[in-house]
């Protein structure tokens, strides 16, 4: 059953899950181009270790994630999301690319992962308490 447009707050939560999945599938393409376009060798000015922008990546990833499926259960943004990364680095592996897979890199994306969805658990058992 569709949702009463006279309600405000659910047109402001639905705008801002619109608004949350555009901006996801705008990241996740980003986050692909990038991770399979030649590179020169720099990184960020502001994020100098290769690690840490991955976990940045996917901790960003993982909260628009969160906000866009609302009601979906945390595991099936986990593991899709986990799943990208190990894509990522398969296909950065290939020769056709030309980019050095690092299975550390998927280890840092799925610790991005675990603390957005620890930072959560953690809000839960505040709730609670």
């Amino acid at each position: 059953m569709a949702r009463p447009y006279n309600n405000r707050r659910n047109n402001k939560y639905d705008l801002l899950v619109l608004l949350a999945r555009i901006a996801l599938g705008i990241s996740l393409s980003a986050t692909l181009y990038f991770a399979l376009t030649q590179s020169d060798g720099r990184t960020s000015h502001f994020i100098p270790w290769d690690k840490a922008l991955h976990y940045l990546c996917f901790l960003v990833l993982t909260g628009l994630s969160v906000v866009s499926f609302p009601r979906l259960n945390l595991a099936f943004i986990a593991l899709p999301l986990a799943g990208f990364g190990w894509l990522i680095e398969y296909l950065q592996g290939l020769e056709t690319f030309h980019r050095d897979k690092d299975f550390h890199d998927w280890i840092a994306e799925i610790l991005a992962i675990a603390t957005i969805y620890a930072s959560i658990l953690a809000s839960h058992i505040r709730r609670n308490v």
